[in-house]
């Protein structure tokens, strides 16, 4: 892996919610159908819907040269929210390094474990970190039900 993680800057928000719509739209096919998928990013969020949607987390994003390749969030309490890797950018090892990092500022803040609604493309990921499915549910997003799993890893 070749990116650099750092914490999001202002300058990043267009990009994040850029990166989150496209990587729904067509990594997630593998695990969803398109109308789910529709239901689960029915359009590009703005940049201050994206700012919305992420007040409060602390972002963190991996940049290769000025290009945004992934990102993850995680609260105070652990709450990993959400954790993307550009389309283009599948299996190099981003997702692990963002996880990671948010893992090191969870212990950093002395917490006993973290945890996340994993979609199930992204279950394996977190599987491979140590997270344990806790419960499989589902949602519904627009009118249409997406399965996802809550997840936890203690330390």
């Amino acid at each position: 892996m070749n990116a650099t993680i750092r914490e999001a800057g202002e300058q990043d928000f267009a990009a994040i919610g850029q990166l989150f719509f496209e990587t729904v739209r067509s990594v997630n096919l593998l695990d969803y159908t398109p109308q789910q998928v529709a239901a689960w990013a029915p359009a590009v969020w703005s940049e201050e819907d994206c700012r919305r949607r992420l007040v409060g987390q602390v972002v963190l994003v991996a940049m290769e040269q000025d290009i945004l390749v992934g990102f993850i969030t995680i609260e105070r309490d652990g709450h990993i929210d959400f954790l993307f890797v550009h389309k283009d950018r599948q299996r190099q090892g981003i997702g692990s390094a963002l996880l990671g990092r948010a893992i090191e500022l969870a212990r950093g803040w002395s917490l006993s474990g973290v945890f996340t609604e994993s979609s199930i493309t992204a279950k394996a990921l977190f599987e491979r970190h140590g997270f344990v499915v806790t419960k499989p549910e589902d949602v519904v997003r627009h009118g249409v039900t997406l399965r996802r799993y809550r997840m936890a890893k203690k330390f």
